[in-house]
Parts: structure tokens; sequence; C-alpha cells
């Protein structure tokens, strides 16, 4: 009977196929950096992979949520400092109201440059971050002030909502408020702490040439500065707390990085080396088999 393979040359196809398939894993290693690129690749670990993955895409999400909220309290935070900084200039533009009786004269003067500072004050109320209104709260396309001297405080009425939903999420769920509306930051309703209203009131003191008002005026500023750097303290608080989240999520985001690529990326020097071994293997086994005694067709046939 004709025998087209012997167990000995079925034994040797089956070892090239095998070392042919090991050189073939390893070339598309070395070309994709990959040793997971389907889920055939290591099915043990697919369903880790996949929610590392998932929960990487969240973590970015959030670092990306929590970066834009770093610009826009950014911000707030240094336009309160200019407002603080211009809410000291009103105060000492009232004090030299008051300094020796000749300063009567000068009181108009100063009410008029009380006045531009006092604008750059409502100015400051209307700061925007990519067109959104950082003061209005959840209504942030309208500002939330405009000047209305005719008005007590100085300002038509609050334009914006009286709520702001703006909430940070750091990595673990937890949210965090970081904004405040404007008429908690600059009209507050507390005695003496509406910055609009005491810096009004002191132009319109200094305009009168009123040395009783402009007194009265003078402690309101002074309460209303102490208000306004509670403000900004609130600031910087939310400036802190983004940053911690900001940093933890850029850790995440890299031992989410390292496990992922200890799965599915490739070991190229291991990969390099499997490759150069199955060439070596495949040639030395072609060169044995190669070598070995041939039968003639007459022994096949009648051997």
């Amino acid at each position: 009977m004709l025998q087209f393979l012997s167990a000995a040359n079925s034994r040797f196809l089956a070892d090239v196929q095998r070392t042919q398939q090991r050189q073939t894993i390893a070339e598309a290693q070395i070309s994709s950096g990959l040793k997971v690129r389907v889920a055939s690749d290591d099915p043990d670990h697919v369903d880790v992979l996949l929610s590392t993955r998932a929960e990487l895409l969240n973590a970015r999400q959030i670092k990306s949520n929590l970066d834009a909220y770093k610009t826009e309290v950014d911000t707030a935070e240094t336009t309160l400092q200019g407002a603080v900084k211009s809410l000291e200039r009103i105060r000492t533009l009232g004090a030299q109201g008051l300094s020796d009786a000749s300063a009567s004269n000068q009181r108009p003067t100063l009410a008029k440059e009380v006045e531009g500072v006092f604008s750059g004050l409502v100015s400051a109320s209307r700061a925007s971050v990519q067109g959104r209104y950082l003061f209005s709260g959840d209504t942030d396309q309208a500002p939330p002030y405009t000047v209305d001297l005719t008005q007590i405080n100085g300002v038509a009425p609050y334009a914006g909502s009286l709520t702001s939903g703006r909430l940070a999420e750091n990595q673990n769920g937890i949210r965090f408020s970081i904004a405040k509306t404007a008429d908690v930051i600059f009209d507050s309703q507390g005695p003496g702490e509406s910055v609009f209203a005491a810096a009004n009131g002191l132009r319109a003191a200094l305009a009168a040439n009123d040395t009783a008002a402009i007194q009265k005026f003078l402690s309101d500023v002074e309460t209303a500065s102490t208000y306004l750097n509670d403000q900004l303290a609130f600031y910087g608080s939310s400036q802190s707390r983004i940053a911690t989240a900001i940093d933890d999520s850029s850790r995440l985001q890299l031992s989410l990085t390292q496990q992922i690529s200890e799965i599915q990326d490739a070991d190229l020097p291991s990969s390099i080396l499997e490759l150069n071994q199955s060439k070596l293997a495949l040639d030395a086994a072609f060169q044995a088999h190669s070598a070995l005694p041939r039968k003639s067709l007459f022994e096949y046939l009648f051997g």
C-alpha cells in the first residue's frame, strides 16, 4: 500500500506549523506593538481589559471637565482679587474726603473717581469664559448687572438666576460647588455687606458733600471689603479642590494606562527573540529533514 506521509513526516509538518504560527504571532506583535489585538488573543483577560479601558475613558472625561472648571475658577478668583483692590481704592478715596476741612472742595472730584472705580466693579461682576457669564448662575448667557446710578446700589436689578448648579466632580464621584452668583458676591443683603451699595453710597455721599454719610458708607465699605474677601476665599478653596482632583485624576489615568499596557502591550525584546528563534528552528528543521535518507519509487512500490 502506498503511504504518502509517514508518522515521522506528519510530526515534522505539525512541528513546522506550530513554529510558523509562533513566527506569525511574533511578527504581528512586533509590527503592532500589541500582544492582545482581538479577544481570542487572550480570552482570560478580555473582561479586565475592557473594563479598565472604560474606566480610563471615564477618568479622561472627568479630567477634561476639571480642566474646564479650573479655567472658570481661576478667572473668577483673579476677577475677585481685582474687585478687592478696587474696593480698597474706593475706601482710600473716601478716606481722603474726610482727611481735613479743605477736603470738602475735592469731594466732587473724588466722587467722580469713585464712580469710575465703581463701574469697574460692575464690569467685574460680568466676567465671562467662553461665552458664559461666571457669576450669572444657571442663566449664564446674560450679564448679571449693569450700571444704574439712580438705584441705591448703583445697578439695575440682578438679571441672573438665584442658583448656580456648577458642580465639579472628582474621581471618587464626590461633587462640590465651584461657583457663586453675583447677587451673593456683590450685592449681599447682609448689613453693610453689599459691595455695590457701599461703594455707590460713598460715591453719592462724596458728591453731596455729606460728611456724616461719608463716614457711614466708609464703614460699610470696610464691612463689604471683609465680606468680599470671604467670597474670594471661597474661590481660592475651589481652586485647591480642583487642583487636588486634577492630580488624583492624572495619577489614576497613569495607573490605568499601565494596567492596560501590562495586558495588551507586547514585550518587544521577547517578541524579537521569539521571531529569531522560530526562524532558526524552521531553518534547522528543514535542513535536518532534507538530510534524512529517501526511499526510491521502487522501494515505495516493492519495499
